[in-house]
């Protein structure tokens, strides 16, 4: 592992560049946002897995942007005010604490079935693990890369992570356009390349892999190997639905909004996106759309009791929903596995 400088005023200036770009981003959604008019959604709505006479509920508020849901093995969540350099967490009574006052900048993270949070550092360049007790460690420093096609862009490392059963770290580069592993204590290697990856996710039993692309409106469907490297199963998924007009907001033709993803009980697979939370069946077909809590999504995950509500971040806050369905996170499952005879 190479060296890396501590944050000082170095933090600041990288907060104070990625603040403003959010901030432009964040103000025109949030602009188009204030019409009236209904979003149009190629889909049904997903009404199979919501649960009549529930809607979204604030978790907190009075951010900029969050991202990275995850969730321990007692149903509590974590998220990143990824402008504030911070990690926070849902306690059980539904207040809200700070787990860390300096995440570099997280834009994906998720628990181990070794009870550490893993944390994607993006800003830093680097992976770092959490204890329960909050203290951390340096995993893996890297550096942050230049975003191909985007020069006036602010260097990125990786943008999400899924972390399996036995400890791989699968995560995607958008910089580089590229998808990753890194095994413990190995240096990464790139598994898929050639389009510009976001959200990342496992099936439930974690021999599929999916992950969003921020430009074409598809989802990429990879077999895992036994050695990890993956196997494109093609354009298996039926089209993310698009709108060229989002709220009054312009959107170039085709341009999905796809961000984040996560995993039920069923392997059904959530998808955030422009035109709201695609909700796709294990072969891929869609089963309809749950409309977006805010001006957009940037990522979800399911936590709280029961494993039972779906945690949406994103533009100012964190929002969750009851579902008539549950997460799958696979510590979890792992833990069981270990504890049978």
């Amino acid at each position: 592992m190479t060296g890396f400088p501590e944050f000082s005023t170095t933090k600041l200036r990288l907060y104070a560049v990625l603040r403003l770009s959010v901030v432009v981003s964040a103000l025109a959604l949030t602009q188009c946002s204030q019409s009236d008019e209904p979003i149009e959604l190629v889909y049904p709505l997903a009404e199979s897995v919501l649960l009549p006479g529930e809607e979204w509920q604030l978790v907190s508020g009075d951010y900029l942007y969050t991202d990275a849901p995850a969730v321990d093995k007692n149903g509590l969540v974590y998220f990143s005010d990824v402008t504030g350099f911070q990690t926070l967490r849902e306690n059980a009574d539904g207040s809200i604490s700070v787990f860390d006052d300096n995440n570099g900048g997280s834009q994906g993270m998720m628990f181990g079935a070794d009870g550490l949070l893993y944390t994607c550092s993006n800003r830093e360049g680097k992976f770092i693990t959490y204890a329960p007790d909050g203290s951390k460690a340096d995993l893996y420093i890297d550096k942050t890369y230049p975003v191909i096609g985007n020069p006036n862009a602010e260097p990125e490392f990786c943008n999400d992570i899924v972390v399996t059963s036995w400890g791989d770290i699968y995560y995607t580069d958008r910089a580089n356009r590229q998808v990753l592993i890194m095994r413990p204590g190995e240096e990464p290697e790139v598994v898929a390349s050639g389009y510009r990856p976001n959200g990342i996710i496992l099936s439930p039993d974690e021999n599929v892999l999916y992950t969003t692309d921020s430009i074409d409106p598809r989802l990429w469907v990879f077999g895992i190997n036994a050695d990890g490297t993956l196997e494109d199963k093609g354009n298996v998924f039926d089209r993310v639905s698009t709108n060229i007009d989002l709220n009054g907001q312009q959107i170039a033709k085709n341009r999905p909004g796809t961000d984040g993803m996560t995993i039920d009980s069923e392997g059904r697979v959530y998808v955030s996106a422009f035109t709201g939370i695609h909700v796709y069946s294990p072969d891929g077909k869609v089963i309809g759309v749950i409309p977006r809590p805010g001006v957009f999504t940037s990522n979800l995950a399911f936590g709280g009791e029961d494993l039972a509500y779906l945690y949406s971040t994103g533009a100012n806050k964190t929002f969750k929903r009851k579902m008539n369905a549950q997460g799958a996170p696979y510590f979890l499952r792992a833990a069981v596995e270990s504890d049978s005879p």
